[in-house]
């Protein structure tokens, strides 16, 4: 039921558009930070709040993805000032951290193609403080809720350009619940629910993120660093990701590479099997096309870090 109401708004909706150059098609670019211009809308915006300071008009996302529930986000504003609401995080996805899970767990869904299920839902609260021709300045406020521990997680983040050059950060809170079941901790062989006394465990951590890029003509190049520990490891989490973009008439290019050294499990594409490796490298494929100026279509591979492809549709309501 929920379904078949998203795609009737879907299909009743119209798209508003930022008026300046690039923005006749991509709404994101003429903000301040380049890495709006390499991700659809809810990706841009839980990567920092302050991307969707320049949002226009009530805009509507939707994700799609075999074998899994459809993903949405609803943005808005006015120009200056722009919210939004989405209904899951980037966790253990491409452009996100890397949150806790079992390792047994990871490898089920990922032999199923399941992306990581958060069960949070995240708003976004972005504003323009300073636009001029060389200097644009934009700052946002989050807040998650996970349904499993129901405390509010706030974050607040930036982004500046200076010509072709962009700076962000954005820093926030979160936390994460899972069940421990019958797993055994890898290294010594004794069960989770026995090292934690609990059946289930439960933690709060921080996330700090920072990007840096520059923008040339159509081209942008993007690098970002997330970092985080958790208490649940021994080491920390750090994560490179480098995107490319490139735009031309309706159609958007990008391409990303994502370093990542964490203490979670990697496993084999092939073999479909885990093994112990702190370093992981990752590719992601992106294309955005304007159909009309009303409908904007896209496609990513690799976004969850299933080796999938899914789709985006984005739509916007004057």
């Amino acid at each position: 039921m929920v379904k078949r109401f998203l795609i009737i708004l879907l299909l009743s909706t119209t798209f508003a558009y930022a008026e300046d150059d690039q923005c006749a098609y991509f709404k994101y670019c003429g903000s301040a930070s380049t890495t709006k211009k390499s991700t659809n809308t809810s990706t841009s915006a839980s990567i920092n709040p302050s991307n969707i300071a320049k949002i226009k008009g009530l805009g509507f996302e939707t994700l799609f993805q075999a074998n899994n529930p459809l993903g949405f986000s609803l943005v808005t504003g006015n120009g200056k000032v722009g919210a939004a609401f989405i209904s899951s995080s980037l966790d253990n996805s491409f452009f996100g951290v890397r949150s806790l899970e079992i390792d047994e767990v990871y490898q089920q869904r990922y032999n199923d193609g399941k992306r990581y299920k958060n069960n949070k839902l995240s708003f976004g609260f972005g504003a323009n403080v300073i636009k001029k021709t060389n200097v644009d300045l934009d700052i946002g406020l989050s807040i998650k809720r996970n349904s499993l521990i129901k405390t509010i997680n706030p974050g607040a983040g930036f982004s500046l350009r200076l010509g072709i050059f962009t700076i962000g950060s954005y820093i926030f809170k979160d936390d994460v619940k899972v069940d421990l079941g019958s797993y055994l901790n890898p290294y010594n062989g004794t069960p989770y629910a026995i090292i934690w006394q609990s059946p289930t465990y439960q933690e709060n951590y921080l996330v700090k993120t920072f990007t840096t890029g520059l923008k040339i003509k159509s081209f942008s190049i993007d690098a970002a660093m997330i970092e985080t520990k958790y208490k649940f490891y021994s080491d920390d989490t750090k994560i490179m990701i480098y995107t490319l973009a490139w735009n031309k008439d309706k159609w958007m290019f990008n391409y990303a590479i994502r370093k990542e050294h964490s203490p979670n499990a990697a496993i084999d594409p092939k073999s479909k099997y885990l093994y112990v490796s702190p370093e992981k490298s990752f590719n992601y494929f992106g294309v955005q096309y304007m159909a009309t100026k009303n409908f904007m279509l896209g496609m990513g591979y690799n976004t969850f870090l299933l080796n999938e492809v899914s789709a985006t549709v984005t739509i916007f309501l004057n």
